[in-house]
């Protein structure tokens, strides 16, 4: 990964966070905006393990609400001329029966819904289920990041000063199994709108590009949107574990996408 550099500002506070990787090396460096902050070094033992931990708290930082910035190079800019706006493809994620990296230890921690969701689960899990999806639907988020999938730039668009990541157009649970908790295991699925370059002409074969290159798949990332708390703050409430993922990158003319607008209107009703 380039490095990356992101800030934080709120009434409390104005802080930065910056990232970088190279080889097994990664190196964070943090602190107040305006000084020099702290600098922290991890190194592993492969680049891959190196890019893996980069990718991890960089995401855990986007969901507390950093920003990505760009570095200014103090010098007078052109007028700015406004390209046309890139084509856009539709992409559906799913991903089956998936844990919680870094869940709370309680009820206490979450919202109310969670509570209800599982007693609703415990008396009945198949009468309540439509009940249940209802209350925990609200707190599914999804994000598709392009960085994880090696060579996204020959396909995906970013605006110039814009940042490689795209919050999900829908979200919709397909399954909660509240074994595990307070947060259940789910199933979820999510539908993104992303921009692509030129290359992309009029399609490509999924199949024989992910061959070439990488899984679209690595890129699909769920997480729980609840309030924090003190406990939670710094806890991690993307995805852990699963029991796998498909990502289909140009979905609009699939029939599978139908289905999922179908089936979404049917649990808005």
């Amino acid at each position: 990964m380039a490095k990356r550099y992101y800030e934080f500002k709120d009434k409390a506070s104005s802080k930065f966070w910056e990232i970088d990787t190279k080889g097994k090396t990664v190196t964070v460096r943090f602190g107040k905006i305006g000084t020099d902050g702290q600098t922290t070094v991890k190194k592993f033992a492969t680049p891959k393990e190196a890019t893996a931990h980069a990718r991890k708290v960089t995401a855990e930082k986007v969901k507390k609400g950093y920003k990505s910035r760009r570095a200014s190079m103090g010098k007078r800019s052109k007028r700015a001329v406004t390209p046309p706006k890139p084509k856009e493809v539709v992409v559906y994620g799913n991903m089956e029966w998936w844990n919680t990296a870094e869940p709370p230890k309680s009820f206490a921690d979450l919202p109310k819904a969670f509570n209800e969701a599982y007693e609703l689960w415990r008396q009945n899990r198949e009468t309540h289920a439509d009940r249940i999806v209802s209350l925990l639907s609200p707190f599914i988020g999804a994000m598709f990041v392009p960085e994880n999938v090696n060579g996204w730039e020959e396909l995906i668009a970013v605006p110039a000063g814009g940042v490689p990541e795209f919050e999900a157009e829908a979200t919709h649970l397909t399954g909660v199994d509240f074994s595990t908790r307070p947060f259940p295991r789910v199933k979820a699925e999510a539908i993104f709108r992303v921009p692509v370059t030129r290359n992309f002409g009029n399609g490509i074969d999924q199949d024989a590009w992910e061959n070439e290159h990488d899984f679209f798949h690595t890129a699909v990332i769920f997480r729980w949107q609840v309030p924090r708390t003190e406990r939670t703050e710094d806890l991690d409430f993307t995805f852990g574990s699963h029991s796998g993922c498909e990502c289909i990158f140009d979905a609009k003319d699939k029939s599978i996408t139908e289905g999922w607008h179908k089936t979404a209107a049917r649990r808005k009703q």
